[in-house]
């Protein structure tokens, strides 16, 4: 979860949202401020601030300016073009409406692109390709992405599996063999079910490959390794789940 959607989402008490706000609003003033000069343009306590990045699981306020101003900088690069919630208006011809959408195609991949970590990458490669079985846990619209990816590996003789039926998905963990290998896909991070299937996986030994958003969350954490997904959708008003192109680091 992107440290922006937390600041939009967690609650806060009355001095904490002053500076919240503030923070939504200026972020690139956070670079050239002191904590003490920020606490004194929003009228409040250099605590306040520390509670606020503690709130958030960071160390301390240094930490969390440090990864906030990333973060922005980032999005503030790579995002300026089509809004990907809500990429339409209600005055787009026919041929706006498929211009963006190849647009956004494009972005996806040079975004994708862009956060591929070789390190990840290559212990990723390495984890699959050691594999007998793979087996892929999600949740939604993510699973029907995770089909083509498996279908996918099937013709080059993989043996890819996904855990599809609702309720079935700790009992396919505990039964997984030992020379396996998982993929979770969890846009957030957060998801609790995601989370315990994981836990799952890493007492029996067995890697597990996390695909997920930039961002502080569990998930990236805890898993083997990961890869991150461009950050841009909003969980409260996407219009669709993110593309995925596998291999690539949602509910």
């Amino acid at each position: 979860m992107l440290i922006k959607e937390k600041l939009e989402t967690f609650a806060f008490s009355p001095a904490e949202t002053v500076v919240v706000d503030y923070l939504l609003t200026a972020p690139e003033a956070l670079d050239q401020l002191s904590i003490q000069e920020i606490a004194a343009q929003t009228y409040t306590q250099p605590s306040s601030l520390v509670r606020i990045a503690k709130k958030l699981h960071f160390d301390g306020w240094k930490s969390f300016k440090k990864h906030y101003l990333e973060e922005w900088r980032y999005l503030n690069k790579h995002f300026t073009r089509i809004d990907p919630n809500l990429p339409f208006s209600s005055t787009d011809s026919l041929m706006t409406i498929c211009k963006k959408m190849a647009v956004l195609d494009k972005m996806t991949i040079d975004d994708i692109f862009f956060l591929l970590d070789h390190n990840h990458l290559s212990q990723a490669k390495s984890l699959l390709l050691k594999a007998n079985h793979i087996q892929i846990f999600s949740q939604n619209s993510n699973l029907l992405i995770a089909q083509d990816f498996a279908l996918k590996m099937n013709r080059i003789q993989k043996n890819v599996t996904l855990s599809a039926v609702r309720g079935e998905e700790n009992y396919d963990a505990y039964n997984l063999s030992p020379d396996a290998c998982a993929i979770l896909i969890s846009y957030s991070g957060e998801n609790p079910n995601l989370l315990a299937l994981n836990t799952i996986l890493r007492t029996r030994n067995i890697p597990t490959i996390a695909i997920t958003s930039i961002g502080e969350n569990r998930l990236s954490q805890e898993c083997t390794c990961f890869y991150r997904l461009q950050p841009v959708k909003n969980s409260t008003r996407k219009l669709a789940t993110l593309p995925l192109i596998p291999p690539s680091s949602s509910y």
